[in-house]
């Protein structure tokens, strides 16, 4: 390289799903941050690996070909060296199954990778395998330039098995950007919002019950909106007599659920498995107060009564107690809000957690030797 010259760009692929929620919503945020304030020493490419290509016939149906067309993408890239760092985001299940054939191909060509692990799930699918599909985990986790967790839950995770690769872990919570201002009360009722997916690992039949417990309370409305399983809890509202007071719209776009937050008093989210869950990060961006469960890295980012208000996971009688409190006292809705946004400007901003991941990519970019 001539005196004074430039270095070229680390030229990084990110390999994960694309579709409402969770990390694919993390990395949305990202490529919005980058376009905005670029890295001048960063470039960004991305290929998916499942999702938002349903085709004629479904997603199942075109699956096979997403994942493919994503695999000749990063094999075509690392054969000819357009690629310096693959990001594999990793959770369980499928998600592993495909992103070991991801891992080989990065690791056969030489090129180093970094996991994100972000599955709620991933302990118990890890600690489940049989011997040798839980060897390749443990070979495709130690073979990482760089691993990326989501809260201490998730470093602990790790080493309890794979000491060895405590110094390649990197903790760093999800983040959003900063909300706009909250609109004004309407009405006199507080608005209570849920957003994620519906079903029981989020909690949505507690949540429904809770709901339920509160229907005499005469001055809250709920929101209880995302994909899954939205006929189903359609009609646990319905049973209930409640549907006027609780409206279930399905999967909202990145702008109605901007709209969503800021329009929100509260966000529930009673989850029995969570990683680092981004409707909790939002909501914290908006100033909203926020009822959760204590598990995943949510301890990391709700202190109960200072951030927010934990509930045990599976308590319907537990978080009725919470929105009733909440809807009954607006300073303490105010208070948890107000602090809410004062930790994630400090934690959870997305420009510094850009940065943060930047620096992981150029370690790893920089690494010769693997995590072993």
């Amino acid at each position: 390289m001539p005196p004074g010259a430039q270095p070229p760009p680390i030229r990084v692929l990110v390999v994960g799903p694309r579709g409402p929620g969770g990390v694919s919503r993390l990395f949305d945020v990202v490529r919005a941050e980058l376009a905005t304030r670029p890295l001048g020493d960063i470039q960004l490419r991305f290929v998916t690996t499942r999702g938002d290509v349903p085709g004629r016939f479904g997603a199942l149906t075109t699956a096979p070909w997403v994942f493919t067309s994503a695999l000749v993408q990063q094999a075509v890239l690392t054969v000819t060296r357009r690629v310096d760092v693959v990001h594999i985001n990793l959770s369980s299940y499928g998600s592993t199954y495909r992103k070991l054939v991801f891992a080989t191909c990065a690791a056969m060509f030489r090129v180093p990778y970094v996991i994100h692990l972000h599955g709620g799930n991933f302990r118990a699918f890890w600690f489940s395998c049989g011997p040798l599909l839980a060897r390749r985990i443990d070979r495709m986790l130690e073979s990482a330039a760089r691993i990326v967790v989501l809260g201490p839950s998730g470093r602990d995770l790790v080493t309890e098995r794979l000491p060895a690769c405590a110094p390649a872990i990197t903790v760093l919570p999800n983040a959003a950007p900063a909300g706009r201002p909250r609109r004004s009360d309407q009405n006199h009722f507080v608005r209570i919002l849920f957003l994620g997916k519906l079903g029981p690992m989020k909690g949505v039949g507690e949540l429904v019950e809770a709901l339920g417990r509160l229907g005499f309370e005469p001055t809250w409305t709920a929101t209880i909106a995302g994909d899954g399983a939205v006929a189903e809890t359609r009609s646990m509202v319905d049973r209930l007599g409640l549907s006027a007071r609780i409206s279930v719209p399905g999967w909202l776009g990145e702008a109605d659920v901007t709209r969503a937050l800021e329009d929100a008093d509260i966000l529930v989210l009673p989850s029995h498995v969570e990683s680092s869950p981004m409707a909790v990060i939002e909501a914290f961006a908006h100033a909203l107060a926020v009822v959760t469960t204590p598990v995943g890295a949510i301890p990391y980012l709700v202190k109960d009564g200072r951030t927010g208000l934990l509930v045990p996971a599976g308590n319907a009688a537990g978080l009725a107690d919470a929105l009733r409190k909440l809807i009954a006292d607006p300073a303490l809705r105010r208070r948890l809000g107000t602090n809410a946004r004062a930790f994630h400007a400090q934690h959870l901003e997305v420009g510094a957690y850009v940065r943060r991941l930047a620096d992981v990519w150029r370690a790893a970019a920089s690494q010769v030797e693997r995590c072993r």
